[in-house]
């Protein structure tokens, strides 16, 4: 007796429809390829390499000095002992990020570096302990100052690269400096980026033109409202509003929402019990959200946090209703063309990175590694959305008749995940992998490893607390979830899970029931003894504790629990299986990593969501 049932049994002229609909996948990925391609040879006629400045840096105000430019973004940009930069600043800002890569090599001599900054005539503000790997650094931006800044940076030690064993080149070099960005801290964390006047309006026209297609083409065909939802989640082309973003994902899903209504979708579509008892629990978790301003000292990022979880919310809904208001017959293909296309596009840029230049890296046993992110934030981030795609692009190629291309589009997405060397979202990938898998055998198969995994998370999730706590194995945890000691275990400036775990531990004991408010954790981090470390808490379950408290962390099991039990049954369709697999992997991924705090991980996560329930029961 198999655990589900999923014969591809279709009415007359399902065959040519299957045609058209692998025909629209190849096209797509066609297109994919062509783009990817294209962006690769890019430049190849050109007279030189064009020069690459970090981001923030206003060259056109005037040049740089003591800043030498790269010719791609892995390359960029190494910088002297001493800098002097100009940075144009958003008016609503009043801190600076300043991110920085040390290589290991840098630190000969010496244990770690410190970054020395003085803005205009102000005074100096230092920042000391800097191990190798990525740190982003904040800086205070003094409340009158020019436009564009002046900001003059200092390093404690160089090295020349000809004497470590790194080529021949013989200058004197400290640190690569990455970026510069801008944070309000008194708002809700975010300043406003200046955007070219060109680029904005190019923006704002591809908005307009995405704008008017969603609502048309949701308007003749609902499925393909889903479709955009999947297509836009992992591009933002943030277009800065006064302290929030317009994004790509937020107009799509404005423009569905309009698309559905124009058609007159009925809302009788809504009484669907497991739909409700979804809602229920995403929306008792916004409250609670909501609920820890009481303690919180900035309220501009709760009041993110809030709008951000009804928009998971809201795309839930919308993802429901475009499946459940078009043709059965079709609607499924329509979800794995888009499934494959937006996975092929966003391994082939992550991948792409290992040429141009990957926006992390790792040191194993004495190498250096490139992690490759993509469009996505980051490593981890990435490893979590290929983690929602390819468990239901495999449960596609089993219960259908699997092509080349299915199989090409999976190792693909594999060997991406396999190179952002996420430890939770490679490990969690094989979770979600090997559930499929075995959700196609015996009843009793499947069963046996939904009670494996059951196991294994309770396992890693005690180690995790007694982490938190700080009375478990420092050596056990450091096998478990990484970390050292030194400059290895400032892991960059990000810090070490011991760090963040203890921190949030620390935070929760300040104020257990409520918190210390949403978005604050990163905030108050400082606070808890881990100086120069801005990043969240690499846990959902510990970030909640420390931002909502206890009553948010009973609000966050109680929607896990029903985004399970919302998906679990028997069916036809290959959605509620495949969903299924994913949902439970993600939650034991989210020990080591809040990747829904992320909204490009979160909309593909919800508007799955949202088709696995559509697709896994009908109206009472």
């Amino acid at each position: 007796m198999k655990a589900v049932h999923l014969a591809d049994a279709s009415p007359s002229g399902s065959g040519s429809r299957s045609r058209r609909g692998r025909s629209f996948a190849t096209r797509l990925l066609g297109l994919a390829s062509i783009l990817i391609a294209s962006v690769a040879t890019a430049g190849a006629g050109t007279a030189g390499p064009q020069l690459v400045y970090p981001r923030g840096i206003d060259v056109s105000a005037r040049p740089p000095s003591g800043l030498y430019p790269g010719v791609d973004a892995g390359s960029c940009c190494w910088m002297a002992r001493r800098a002097q930069l100009a940075v144009s600043v958003p008016p609503n800002a009043n801190a600076m990020i300043i991110t920085l890569f040390v290589p290991k090599y840098a630190l000969v001599g010496t244990q770690m570096q410190t970054l020395t900054a003085t803005i205009d005539s102000a005074g100096k503000q230092s920042v000391c302990c800097l191990g190798p790997g990525i740190h982003e650094l904040a800086f205070a931006v003094p409340s009158s100052h020019a436009n564009p800044m002046t900001i003059s940076l200092q390093m404690s030690t160089t090295f020349v690269p000809a004497r470590v064993g790194e080529g021949a080149d013989q200058r004197q070099l400290s640190v690569l400096l990455r970026g510069i960005e801008w944070r309000n801290t008194f708002g809700n964390g975010l300043a406003s980026t200046l955007l070219d006047p060109r680029l904005l309006a190019a923006f704002l026209i591809l908005y307009a033109a995405l704008f008017v297609c969603a609502v048309i083409g949701t308007f003749r065909r609902p499925i393909f409202g889903a479709v955009l939802l999947i297509g836009t989640s992992p591009f933002a082309l943030y277009i800065p509003i006064d302290g929030t973003t317009l994004t790509l994902p937020k107009t799509t899903l404005v423009a569905v929402l309009l698309g559905l209504a124009l058609r007159g979708v009925s809302g009788t579509l809504l009484r669907d019990r497991r739909l409700a008892w979804l809602l229920i629990a995403q929306v008792a978790f916004a409250a609670m959200v909501l609920l820890s301003l009481y303690h919180a000292a900035v309220g501009g990022p709760v009041w993110r946090e809030f709008l951000k979880q009804l928009q998971y919310a809201l795309t839930g809904v919308v993802a429901f209703l475009a499946f459940r208001a078009d043709s059965p017959e079709t609607r499924e293909r329509w979800i794995r063309a888009a499934l494959m296309a937006t996975t092929a596009i966003v391994s082939l840029a992550a991948l792409f990175q290992l040429r141009s230049g990957a926006p992390m890296g790792v040191y194993i046993a004495g190498e250096a590694f490139s992690r490759i992110a993509g469009p996505l934030e980051g490593p981890n981030q990435l490893g979590a959305f290929l983690g929602i795609a390819l468990p239901v692009l495999l449960a596609f190629a089993i219960s259908r008749t699997a092509r080349l291309l299915d199989y090409a589009v999976l190792v693909l997405g594999c060997l991406a995940v396999l190179l952002t060397f996420s430890r939770g979202g490679v490990t969690a990938l094989a979770v979600g992998l090997g559930l499929v898998l075995a959700s196609f055998g015996a009843d009793r198969l499947k069963k046996v490893a939904y009670r494996v995994v059951a196991v294994l998370f309770a396992a890693t999730f005690l180690l995790a607390v007694l982490q938190f706590a700080g009375v478990g194995s420092p050596g056990l945890a450091r096998i478990a979830f990484g970390g050292g000691s030194g400059a290895e275990g400032f892991n960059g400036g990000l810090g070490t899970r011991a760090q963040l775990w203890r921190g949030a531990y620390i935070l929760w004991r300040s104020s257990p029931l409520l918190g210390v408010g949403a978005g604050n954790y990163e905030l108050e981090l400082a606070q808890t003894g881990a100086p120069g470390v801005r990043t969240h808490a690499n846990s959902v379950y510990f970030q909640t504790l420390a931002e909502e408290g206890s009553l948010g962390f009973v609000a966050l099991l109680g929607l896990a629990i029903a985004s399970i039990r919302v998906l679990t049954g028997k069916g036809s369709s290959v959605l509620p299986t495949a969903m299924l697999a994913v949902i439970v992997a993600l939650w034991f991924h989210q020990i080591t990593d809040d990747v829904t705090f992320y909204p490009k991980v979160g909309i593909l996560l919800w508007t799955m969501l949202g088709i696995g329930v559509a697709a896994a029961h009908t109206p009472d």
